[in-house]
């Protein structure tokens, strides 16, 4: 959180899986202490990964990111007017593995907007994203494989993260996606050719 604000971002984004096992996650007045310090000029949102549903862990999330001041995109948009008039479309969808996509819903008026960046959990969706106006997909979920094997890459990645498990992707001529590694772990607590990483988004 330090390095975020040392950063000074104009936005921040959170792409999900703040819990791993809602069972034994006992953090969550430390989290929203922590998350309360990011400091943005335009705001802090978020979208649900699949931990944070797990064994119900969707209310705990909900009320960390509410506390935190996130906006929790859930088949939702957010319209920010920049300093230069341009509008910049937030849009939200929900886990695709515990949740309720609804595309329809959440892109309703992703053609209204100078930009429209879409915040999803689980990567493969972009395939189906890429359809709508949609121009900047950011992800995560994969861990970019979180264990990475020289010569042979990720051994093992999660449903719906085995197309696109990291780095940079040119869909199309108009929508990218990127996919960033997370700075966590899950269910294997170390990471092996896989750097954590805080991803920076300049937009021109």
């Amino acid at each position: 959180m330090k390095k975020i604000n040392e950063l000074k971002p104009d936005l921040l984004i959170f792409t999900g899986d703040l819990i791993d096992d809602n069972k034994k996650f006992n953090e969550k007045e430390d989290a929203i202490r922590i998350l309360s310090e990011i400091e943005t000029k335009y705001g802090k949102f978020a979208v649900a990964g699949n931990h944070d549903y797990g064994s119900n862990g969707i209310r705990r999330y909900k009320e960390i990111m509410k506390a935190a001041n996130f906006q929790l995109l859930m088949n939702e948009h957010k319209v920010i007017t920049l300093e230069n008039g341009k509008k910049l479309n937030i849009i939200g969808i929900d886990d695709a593995i515990f949740g309720k996509v609804d595309l329809e819903k959440a892109m309703l008026n992703s053609g209204k907007a100078d930009y429209n960046i879409v915040l999803c959990h689980e990567p493969d969706l972009a395939d189906e994203i890429q359809k709508y106006p949609a121009d900047l997909q950011l992800s995560g979920h994969s861990h970019g494989g979180q264990v990475r094997i020289p010569f042979k890459g990720a051994i093992l990645t999660p449903p719906k993260g085995k197309k696109y498990v990291k780095g940079l992707y040119d869909l199309s001529s108009r929508m990218k996606l990127y996919v960033n590694t997370g700075v966590g772990t899950s269910q294997q607590r170390f990471r092996l050719g896989t750097i954590p990483e805080l991803t920076v988004i300049n937009l021109n």
